[in-house]
């Protein structure tokens, strides 16, 4: 039947090692959260958690363990950017691969960034270069 054919084409489909990550995305704009939520869609990496501010993403890093996370550094708030990446990078839910995001990063910024364990610096909307960060991990 049709919908044998249906079942079939589905149950085929190979699991994507992407779709097991578990994400935290990190951001006081909520449009910046919806642009990086759909770009890791894209990559098959469904399973994301939203932060609307640096204390949320604490709390929530602390309750479950995150593949990555994804900072908007340029939203500002009531925790410093920087001080939240180091905290993501050694709570005792450790994020192991971390990236942040924002428009014009100064070279100052890039330090601060590569000492806090920043991975990946991304321009928003993340690049080319999103991908591949995401492949190493």
């Amino acid at each position: 039947s049709p919908q044998e054919g249906l079942d079939l084409v589905l149950g085929d489909e190979p699991d994507s090692v992407m779709s097991q990550k578990q994400a935290l995305i990190v951001s006081t704009h909520r449009d910046v959260r919806l642009v990086l939520r759909a770009r890791l869609a894209l990559a098959r990496l469904t399973l994301a958690d939203d932060a609307d501010s640096g204390t949320q993403a604490l709390a929530m890093s602390r309750e479950k363990q995150y593949d990555l996370a994804l900072v908007d550094a340029s939203a500002g708030g009531e925790v410093d950017a920087w001080a939240l990446l180091r905290q993501l990078r050694t709570g005792r839910h450790a994020v192991p691969h971390v990236a942040i995001t924002k428009p014009g990063l100064s070279l100052l910024e890039r330090l601060r960034a590569r000492m806090s364990g920043v991975e990946a610096l991304l321009d928003p909307p993340p690049p080319a270069q999103f991908e591949t960060w995401l492949s190493r991990i």
